[in-house]
């Protein structure tokens, strides 16, 4: 199965710009979507090729099925980019093909993302045309959550490039309160996967059991941790143990 993407896997771009506001889109490139199906299948289980037909380019990703020992094709056409019209025509296919495959598909999920900004109108008053007045402003996600049976966002947060909160969205056991919590709640995801991958289980539910009655801040985090280390040394020790017998 197809992991859900990761909030550093996964950037946002303005869609539409209104006074003091603007609504933006998630994506994730294709280098992103690439290392995903290497992770998925191994980088020599799948395979993509490109066709044009009709003035369209066509992208089809093929994925080995061991067992039915034959090629699974998912195939999607691109729209070409204002900057570069093959490479950014080449990319959206193979985007819009990974997705038929599996990949960020939890991004399409509905989500009104509008995020207060400061804008300007370089159009008229009649027909204002707002813009960023500020454009090489940061935004990204630091929080992305999917519930891995439907592949729906459940909980989104996205911060400035202070790590001030700037949109959130959904319902999470473990909020975004800020960019030092974050940095210790991000290092007990990597333990909980590391459980989870020893102790066949889901990285929630690790994270669940790690934090039973626990304070969700960064205190409480590493009093996780430290769990999760024992128990993580306990199932190498048990591993080593079976080997060795």
């Amino acid at each position: 199965m197809i992991r859900p993407v990761r909030p550093n896997e996964v950037s946002c771009r303005i869609n539409q710009c209104f006074e003091d506001k603007a609504s933006f889109l998630l994506y994730i490139d294709s280098r992103a979507c690439r290392n995903i199906l290497d992770e998925t299948f191994g980088e020599m289980g799948w395979q993509d090729t490109y066709q044009e037909i009709k003035g369209s380019l066509f992208c089809t990703i093929e994925i080995w099925d061991k067992d039915k020992q034959m090629w699974i094709k998912r195939q999607d056409c691109g729209t070409p980019s204002f900057a570069q019209k093959e490479k950014g025509e080449a990319s959206d296919a193979f985007k819009r093909a990974a997705y038929s495959v599996g990949v960020a598909r939890e991004l399409y999920t509905k989500i009104p993302i509008f995020i207060e900004l400061q804008t300007k109108n370089t159009g008229t008053k009649e027909k204002p045309k707002y813009e960023p007045r500020y454009k090489f402003a940061v935004y990204r996600v630091t929080r992305l959550e999917v519930n891995t049976k439907t592949r729906k966002i459940t909980y989104l947060c996205i911060t400035d490039r202070t790590g001030e909160k700037a949109f959130e969205w959904g319902f999470s056991n473990t909020p975004y309160i800020n960019a030092d919590v974050e940095r210790a709640y991000i290092a007990l995801v990597d333990y909980a996967e590391e459980f989870a991958t020893l102790k066949p289980c889901s990285i929630e539910s690790a994270l669940k059991a790690s934090l039973k009655g626990l304070s969700h801040d960064a205190e409480g985090y590493a009093k996780a941790i430290v769990l999760l280390k024992e128990k993580i040394n306990e199932a190498k020790v048990s591993e080593e143990s079976k080997d060795n017998a």
